[in-house]
């Protein structure tokens, strides 16, 4: 209940807040190119958590259709404004929570996504996992990007503030409170390879891509060879 009135509360905002930011659009265009080399225009995708709806917006010319879902009213109110001025009529937007979507095991789903961090507010990981399983093909991707258990950006952001609290608040027992505008949501930091075991009954792991300790923030500034190599060396640390 306090995620959906926190993102209520974020939702007239958020295009603003974090739609604009260099690292925010540099990790979302790297979440819809992986996107589209897996997606194509046979797909019927489930986005998990579609906030306003600035992905599947994007991913719409590339595929199918979609079936876009948020636990939060006013996030979807947003999505289907911005739907309406896109002119998009392959994209259909519903309130619905990701701990929910096995109300719609009777959907024809060929893959599902889910970016920034949603499945990290999810209480009972191992029954999403058995209703994401229920709802795709076997030979179907589920691609979901995770806030990992260590951050070394988070922690330096919270010692700039002097905000000693916050620097190791991941390495916290699991479930974390977070509070934000005075509302406490519980989140679960994981590792990816303890994210896996809940997954593992039911997929298997094809890629694991991991953000660059330094992130491009202009390509003049920072080679793409060197992005590269940070990707991969990075992915090792889970």
């Amino acid at each position: 209940y306090n995620l959906k009135i926190f993102w209520d509360k974020k939702a007239s905002n958020y295009d603003a807040e974090f739609g604009t930011s260099l690292i925010t659009r540099y990790i979302r265009n790297k979440n819809i190119s992986i996107l589209k080399k897996y997606f194509n225009k046979n797909d019927s995708l489930l986005e998990i958590g579609c906030g306003t709806g600035i992905e599947a917006l994007e991913l719409q010319k590339f595929v199918k259709n979609i079936l876009a879902i948020d636990i939060s009213e006013k996030m979807i109110a947003q999505s289907l404004i911005k739907s309406f001025d896109y002119g998009t009529t392959n994209i259909t937007f519903k309130v619905i929570s990701a701990e929910n979507i096995d109300s719609l095991s009777g959907c024809n789903f060929t893959g599902a996504y889910s970016s920034f961090g949603v499945v990290n507010c999810i209480n009972d990981l191992n029954l999403f996992a058995q209703n994401i399983s229920g709802i795709i093909p076997k030979n179907g991707y589920f691609i979901t990007s995770i806030m990992n258990k260590y951050c070394f950006f988070e922690m330096i952001y919270f010692l700039l503030k002097l905000d000693f609290k916050n620097i190791i608040r991941r390495f916290k027992s699991n479930p974390v409170k977070i509070i934000n505008n005075s509302i406490e949501i519980l989140c679960y930091y994981w590792t990816v390879k303890t994210f896996y075991k809940y997954f593992k009954k039911y997929f298997n792991i094809e890629k694991i891509i991991a953000l660059p300790i330094v992130l491009p923030i202009n390509k003049k500034i920072i080679n793409n060879k060197v992005t590269i190599f940070l990707d991969n060396f990075f992915s090792v640390f889970y």
